[in-house]
């Protein structure tokens, strides 16, 4: 793929989903690696275009000393740029990924807040989307949770993810990168096989690469947004029959709609929901739906 043409995929992304508009304050979070150096490149390439006020956050995790090669590199690109730069360095080590990621989230909410940033760009692709949707369906989740890694995400205080990189995969990044030879700082921590999400990427999907199908990338993108589609649908026609309908009426309804409802009854009393709870409640209106 030229660099133009990567360039024009981003711009009509962005068109099409609405994802951002112009003169907007962008906050871009960038970690040094190949995906968020590409997309810092294409959005300074755009700019004059939108007319964005552009902003630049990185998270240190301070697990290596590695990263302070990866936030210097960043910090340098955004002052040649002349974009300004916004740094969060994590108070302790002791971090899983969960954490991390809360971390993360917290830190751009904090950083956007202050300075007026709404919108938050991050560099995730559709090689990430697929590793979230295996891990979420290895941990048994449902279809709302196959949604993974959705174009948008609120947070809080109005700011919102956003990631329009989802139609492209991580090898066409590294193709894009030793091309027009940016500089790209590796992260240590994607080595590290004890974590889930990392057997996953660098065990588990160049299996199914390998012995599968090698557009596995692109056909897991492609269930999770089918996924997120059926999943809004049903969400909102879930939330227009959830304070009118009856047990009896309930009974009627399809299978998929019945445990909808019930989850979200669960949910707003702040129970705890699995499968077979959600079908053991069902099972149990039905019957009393019989009498």
């Amino acid at each position: 793929m030229k660099w133009f043409v990567f360039v024009q995929k981003i711009n009509q992304t962005l068109v099409e989903r609405s994802l951002v508009f112009e003169r907007q304050s962008l906050l871009v979070a960038i970690s040094g690696g190949q995906d968020s150096s590409c997309l810092l490149q294409a959005l300074r390439t755009l700019c004059p275009l939108w007319e964005w006020n552009l902003a630049v956050i990185y998270c240190d995790h301070a697990w290596f000393e590695l990263k302070s090669k990866s936030y210097s590199k960043t910090s340098q690109l955004a002052c040649y740029s002349q974009i300004k730069y916004y740094q969060s360095i994590a108070p302790s080590r002791a971090f899983s990924e969960t954490k991390s990621r809360a971390w993360r989230y917290e830190s751009f909410v904090r950083v956007g807040k202050a300075h007026n940033y709404f919108q938050i760009i991050t560099g995730h692709t559709a090689t990430d989307r697929a590793e979230t949707l295996l891990y979420t369906m290895l941990r048994g989740s449902s279809q709302r949770g196959l949604q993974s890694l959705s174009w948008q995400r609120k947070l809080s205080f109005g700011i919102s993810l956003v990631r329009p990189l989802l139609t492209i995969t991580r090898s066409q990044f590294t193709l894009m990168c030793k091309k027009e030879k940016f500089c790209v700082v590796l992260d240590p921590s994607n080595q590290r096989c004890e974590w889930h999400r990392n057997r996953i990427r660098r065990r588990l999907l160049p299996y199914l690469r390998y012995y599968f199908n090698p557009r596995v990338d692109q056909l897991m993108c492609q269930l999770a947004e089918l996924a997120h589609g059926e999943a809004c649908y049903l969400t909102g026609l879930s939330k227009t029959l959830e304070l009118t309908v009856s047990i009896k009426n309930l009974m009627c309804l399809p299978v998929s709609l019945q445990r909808r409802l019930i989850y979200s009854f669960f949910h707003y009393g702040q129970v705890k929901q699995t499968f077979l709870y959600i079908e053991f409640v069902r099972c149990l209106l039905f019957h009393i739906a019989l009498f």
